[in-house]
């Protein structure tokens, strides 16, 4: 098969996905860089500013704040929604009824 035999049916059977590629941005790749900056660098800068101004425990609660929440967002949006369990048919013989074998005697 030469450069002439391919047809454009051939050349576009096969869509290519841009947004497959670890080092392109999307959307999620995005959201998730903000709320690793926000919930970090964000909570850390505002917990210093309010230590700075006389606030050290409320800066400590924001700082913890800020992180945890930035923790719970990222399991909520994209954790949670992961499968990731085991197979099911390994554990099976745990709540599997007993099965009584029956012999049968040879006659």
């Amino acid at each position: 098969m030469n450069q002439s035999d391919i047809t454009d049916e051939d050349a576009t059977s096969e869509p290519r996905e841009a947004s497959e590629g670890l080092l392109t941005l999307s959307r999620d790749k995005l959201l998730v860089a903000c709320i690793l900056c926000i919930g970090i660098a964000g909570s850390g800068i505002a917990r210093r500013v309010l230590g700075e101004l006389g606030y050290h425990n409320l800066g400590v609660i924001v700082y913890i704040g800020g992180y945890a929440g930035m923790i719970f967002l990222l399991w909520y949006g994209w954790i949670r929604t992961l499968n990731i369990q085991g197979p099911i048919a390994r554990w099976d013989w745990l709540w599997a009824e007993p099965v009584l074998l029956q012999h049968r005697v040879s006659e």
